[in-house]
């Protein structure tokens, strides 16, 4: 209604984003004109203003989380679904290092971009992607021939993937991951405890985390002997030596880690 007024949001245009619009209610019993039973409220005026899009807004970014039942969140597209990790660099290029359960009896697992929606759903198969967006036949399901750990790249701009299994044995499992600094609610003087997955236990998270315009990074064991940190925000790949702070921006996130490559990603939560 703004917009048929004459208002809109751009800030380049002549138009104006502000302005008053005026309403009145109508009443009346039955149907058609003339009714004898009608009733018009008095005008009432309302202020309204459309906030215009700065180009320093930030993109939404498309996420893609595993569904299936090589995974832990099973056949439910809706079930703190675990995240591919984005590159910091190209994002259209996502990461997975971890476990898969996989076998004769397993069908496998396929990709969703939102949670608790089926569309747009990603599956492949001999590494080239397929996708559903909304207006095809589903994909087939990505294959995972026993229960063990697997590295996966997704391209989703060359439609390819690449799949192989990893010997995670060496790497070292952690009792407890925090994400700590100054955007946090305790700054830099304690951990906020994530959570560790029951089901690949290098993988950990927290959701609805609160964030102010600041710093983070992650430790083991509220201690500073291990630590991953990157420069760059939202998504990114620590090692463990010396890395920098993690530039954090005001909202509320689920922050996913993964201990066993160092990747990171902090997924935007809509506000209530």
């Amino acid at each position: 209604m703004a917009e048929d007024a004459g208002l809109d949001n751009d800030p380049t245009s002549e138009e104006p984003n502000t302005g008053e619009l005026y309403f009145r209610v109508r009443a009346f019993a039955g149907d058609g004109e003339g009714n004898a039973l009608e009733e018009y409220s008095e005008v009432s005026n309302l202020s309204v203003e459309l906030p215009e899009s700065g180009e320093e807004e930030e993109e939404t970014k498309r996420q893609l989380y595993f569904v299936g039942d090589a995974s832990a969140a099973g056949w439910n597209p809706d079930n703190n679904n675990t995240p591919m990790f984005r590159d910091a660099e190209n994002e259209d290029v996502y990461y997975f290092q971890g476990r898969f359960a996989g076998g004769d009896d397993v069908e496998g697992f396929k990709l969703v971009e939102i949670p608790g929606q089926w569309q747009p759903q990603w599956g492949g198969t001999d590494g080239v992607l397929s996708v559903n967006a909304g207006d095809s036949d589903d994909p087939a399901a990505f294959k995972v021939a026993a229960d063990a750990y697997y590295s996966l790249m997704v391209d989703v701009d060359n439609m390819t993937y690449t799949w192989e299994e990893i010997d995670e044995s060496a790497a070292t499992v952690y009792n407890e991951i925090g994400v700590i600094g100054d955007a946090t609610a305790d700054a830099w003087d304690s951990d906020q405890d994530m959570t560790q997955s029951e089901f690949d236990p290098y993988i950990w998270y927290v959701n609805d985390i609160e964030l102010t315009d600041g710093e983070i990074k992650f430790r083991a064991d509220n201690d500073w002997a291990a630590s991953w940190g990157d420069s760059t925000p939202f998504s990114g790949q620590g090692a463990n030596d010396n890395d920098p702070n993690i530039p954090a921006t005001a909202g509320t996130y689920d922050i996913w880690f993964n201990t066993l490559d160092g990747r990171y990603i902090l997924i935007p939560q809509a506000a209530e």
